[in-house]
């Protein structure tokens, strides 16, 4: 009994140590259960303080992760102003774009109008535009009875990027992109085509595979699969993204599709 007071003791200050009350068959199972009672409160104390250290870095990982974006984004107004008064258009309208940009990238939910990506895009297009002059032609056939689907942020814009970045690849000096967004039956189509560098059969089956192969958590690599990961936490099954590449000497192309499937709530948007 004694070993059981000093037991329970120990259990209240915070210890949680293994006992040993005897060797007939009452007390060694009596003992075995108050060990197992123990192990299993100091996991639980453990796995608690755990969690709440790792709510704790999320929490100031996430204030920070607020704190640097906002300090650039008024660090390039700041830097934009400057511009205008020294008279740099060109400087200040890309400023101002990539301000625009930001703010657009760390503000609002992860679901936005399919009209403000567009404008998003756009702008990120622009921006690109300034830098490469004459080098990037852009196509957009876009229905505009889908403006008010909500679609996931940055999604357009990101294939948009992916498609500029890699389609200047090797010796391409000009590239064309053509943006199309449609319905078909009761799926969101979003397809992004360019007429650049393309993708190998090997490295598009890498790529293919990676998507298929994903698993939820992991979302490091490329960009389109972070947006697949993303696609997946949101939507499950509801979404998926497919890709076609050739980079043939006489047929080399990248067309990414994006496929969503908004429920009804989504599609009565479009209606009103």
């Amino acid at each position: 009994m004694s070993a059981l007071a000093d037991f329970q003791s120990q259990i209240g200050s915070g210890h949680y140590p293994k006992i040993n009350i005897g060797r007939c068959l009452e007390t060694a199972e009596l003992g075995r259960s108050f060990n197992d009672m123990s192990e299993h409160i100091d996991r639980l104390v453990n796995d608690n303080l755990i969690a709440s250290l790792n709510e704790k870095n999320a929490r100031i990982a996430a204030l920070e992760a607020q704190v640097n974006p906002h300090f650039l984004y008024n660090t390039l107004q700041a830097i934009g102003s400057e511009a205008l008064m020294n008279d740099e258009p060109k400087l200040y309208d890309m400023i101002t774009r990539l301000a625009a940009n930001m703010r657009y990238s760390i503000n609002g939910s992860n679901e936005v109008p399919l009209s403000e990506e567009l404008r998003f895009t756009d702008n990120y297009i622009e921006l690109q535009k300034l830098r490469m002059d004459d080098r990037l032609q852009v196509t957009r056939r876009i229905d505009h009875s889908l403006l008010a689907l909500q679609i996931p942020k940055c999604s357009l814009q990101l294939i948009v990027e992916n498609s500029i970045k890699y389609g200047l690849a090797g010796d391409v000096k000009q590239l064309s992109l053509e943006i199309d967004v449609f319905r078909q039956a009761d799926t969101l189509v979003i397809r992004v085509r360019d007429d650049g560098a393309g993708m190998s059969s090997k490295r598009l089956s890498e790529i293919v595979s990676q998507l298929r192969s994903y698993r939820p958590g992991n979302s490091s690599g490329i960009g389109l699969l972070n947006l697949y990961s993303r696609l997946k936490i949101m939507y499950d099954n509801r979404a998926d993204i497919q890709i076609e590449s050739s980079s043939g000497k006489d047929d080399h192309f990248t067309c990414v599709t994006l496929l969503l499937q908004p429920d009804q709530k989504g599609w009565d948007r479009c209606i009103k």
